[in-house]
């Protein structure tokens, strides 16, 4: 949730063809989640591909972020990571 960016062995900042994040942003708080979303958008290659899953179910303590699908795209959207069709 706190700015970084992937760099190679000679420190040169290296982009990823694709990220991804399984059962990991619900457990993020809800004030953090714009960061993540901008490392992930940061460190993706353009026309790279990210995918995750994100669970909407309770689940205590773990889901600390429970959003439906919509408020998430919005989220990614700021960012211009957006669903492919």
């Amino acid at each position: 949730t706190k700015p970084f960016f992937v760099v190679d062995e000679n420190k040169v900042t290296g982009l990823c063809d694709v990220i991804t994040a399984w059962d990991v942003l619900e457990h993020i708080p809800e004030i953090d989640i714009s960061g993540l979303i901008m490392n992930i958008r940061n460190n993706l290659k353009v026309g790279g591909l990210f995918v995750c899953s994100i669970a909407t179910f309770l689940d205590e303590p773990h889901h600390i972020t429970l959003r439906p699908k919509e408020w998430w795209l919005k989220e990614f959207a700021k960012f211009k990571l957006l669903p492919s069709s």
